[in-house]
């Protein structure tokens, strides 16, 4: 493209930058910074300027993506938190929503997927795709409720995907994810 415009570079040799999303109004783009700690989300000025705090959880890491509801109102992040020894048990992933105005403390759901496929659906929702290898069930999570409804099977995995916006079509990506198995003998 043309025109390009840095926005924000590292400080630090270790300092990971990502998951950029504009705000709703396009004035401002978040983002997670990680450096020697945990994730924290950023904002910096769509023109440019000094990057500023915004959040950080108190336990665990904002990682993987930022998504803003549809009024702008509440941002969903994938919430990351390290249970016991890190190099012996799984960690727990979770969705978590809060209001971006940081009135209320997030909200956070114990989803059945390993790396959730997020799309919000209107502002006090989002759907998801959960599965295993070769299959997905898109589920739709209110942010007001407990369990998850199950709104279609997909015989394949799903990557990401994306609403119409009038939510009657919806665009997936997805495919089968194939690994190799090999057995090497004879070593010296």
């Amino acid at each position: 493209g043309r025109n390009q415009k840095l926005l924000v570079a590292s400080e630090k040799a270790n300092d990971r930058l990502q998951s950029p999303v504009f705000s709703p109004d396009g004035a401002s783009v978040y983002f997670l910074r990680r450096n020697e700690g945990r994730s924290a989300i950023f904002r910096v000025p769509a023109t440019g300027g000094d990057p500023e705090f915004v959040w950080q959880p108190d336990e665990g890491s904002a990682e993987n993506f930022i998504s803003f509801s549809p009024d702008g109102s509440k941002i969903a992040y994938h919430h990351v938190v390290e249970k016991g020894d890190a190099n012996t048990e799984t960690p727990t992933f979770r969705i978590c929503v809060r209001p971006i105005d940081g009135s209320q403390s997030p909200k956070c759901f114990e989803l059945p997927a390993r790396r959730a496929a997020v799309q919000w659906h209107d502002d006090n929702s989002f759907d998801f795709a959960a599965g295993a290898f070769n299959t997905s069930t898109v589920l739709k999570q209110r942010v007001d409720g407990d369990l998850p409804e199950k709104l279609f099977e997909v015989p394949e995995r799903v990557f990401g995907m994306a609403w119409s916006p009038d939510k009657k079509d919806i665009v997936l990506a997805r495919g089968r994810q194939n690994g190799d198995a090999l057995l090497i003998t004879n070593l010296p």
